[in-house]
């Protein structure tokens, strides 16, 4: 897996499609979701660099393809474990690695919610 190759000259020698909603994204054998993403400037976050630390590639998996991936490792399960509002439908894009069964592949770009700034009841106030 590429994780760190999110660079827009990369040729893909197999090109495969993902469904971002209704706009195909190129992609290439070998790559994770989150590279193809990325590549294709979708504005999908990843604040660990792809390497399962924190959650901000979460993506949505249709229903029809959920069943062609592989179960999370337990690493990936631990973190979507602890994000707010997942589902069995949640993936992490950086841990999907993407061949030739996958193209086509229909995702919805889902971050979690950010954590909430509120101020601290022991914050002074002048």
């Amino acid at each position: 897996m590429r994780d760190a190759d999110f660079s827009e000259d990369a040729t893909p020698d197999l090109t495969l499609t993902l469904r971002l909603g209704e706009t195909p994204v190129a992609a290439a054998v070998g790559d994770s979701v989150l590279v193809a993403l990325r590549r294709a400037a979708t504005g999908i976050r990843c604040i660990c660099g792809g390497r399962c630390a924190c959650g901000t590639c979460r993506v949505r998996i249709a229903e029809a393809w959920q069943a062609c991936l592989p179960p999370p490792a337990r690493n990936e399960a631990r973190l979507l474990a602890a994000l707010p509002g997942t589902t069995g439908a949640h993936r992490l894009a950086c841990q999907i690695t993407l061949d030739t069964t996958l193209d086509g592949l229909a995702i919805e770009i889902d971050s979690p919610p950010t954590r909430s700034t509120k101020t601290s009841s022991l914050e002074t106030t002048e």
